[in-house]
């Protein structure tokens, strides 16, 4: 009975891991399905992050975004505009953090309020979105402003680095609420068989 309790562990922690490596490598791929914008291109990043939480929950969806920004600091070009050390530097760099942040709250949020509606997940979207558009246009500030010596203004940041996104990104939060709604009673099920 204990060698059954532990084949179930070991099939558990396979599943997430795996879940988590595939999410990240859709987040890469969403990397590449984009529209250049400068600084900061439109990409379908956050539509595998959207994903990723609403599917694997707060731990599993911010460890693929925590899998990914690895995989790119070590040089691999997953990122839009390349890969490696120097990726800290990019203005856009803070997206991605916020991508991590973004899961991970909104997964708690998720999870405090046991939401499993398009509308709640929608909510919770909302929420991952302002927090990485809080992170995202901070850290352009600071690299535009500090490593770039750029002036950058207050309405060139809200225009041009957020109100600019959101419609793309209502979008990608109703369609990633959608998919979740249908898709995740079906992992739940598999992924409580296998535990």
């Amino acid at each position: 009975m204990k060698e059954k309790a532990v084949s179930k562990n070991k099939a558990a922690s396979i599943y997430k891991i795996a879940a988590a490596a595939i999410f990240a490598a859709l987040i890469a791929v969403g990397a590449f399905i984009k529209v250049p914008m400068y600084p900061v291109p439109i990409t379908m990043q956050m539509l595998f992050t959207f994903l990723a939480v609403l599917l694997l929950g707060k731990w599993g969806g911010t460890v693929s975004v925590l899998i990914y920004i690895l995989i790119g600091l070590l040089g691999l070009p997953v990122f839009s505009f390349g890969g490696g050390l120097t990726s800290f530097l990019k203005p856009s760099f803070g997206y991605i953090l916020g991508f991590a942040a973004g899961n991970f709250l909104s997964g708690l949020f998720i999870d405090k309020l046991r939401i499993k509606s398009v509308k709640g997940y929608f909510a919770a979207l909302t929420l991952n979105s302002l927090i990485i558009y809080i992170i995202g246009v901070t850290y352009l500030y600071l690299i535009m402003t500090l490593y770039l010596q750029k002036n950058v203004a207050a309405t060139t940041l809200i225009v041009d680095y957020f109100l600019i996104f959101i419609p793309g990104d209502v979008l990608k939060a109703l369609a990633a609420s959608f998919i979740a709604f249908r898709v995740k009673p079906v992992t739940d099920k598999f992924q409580k068989r296998n535990s």
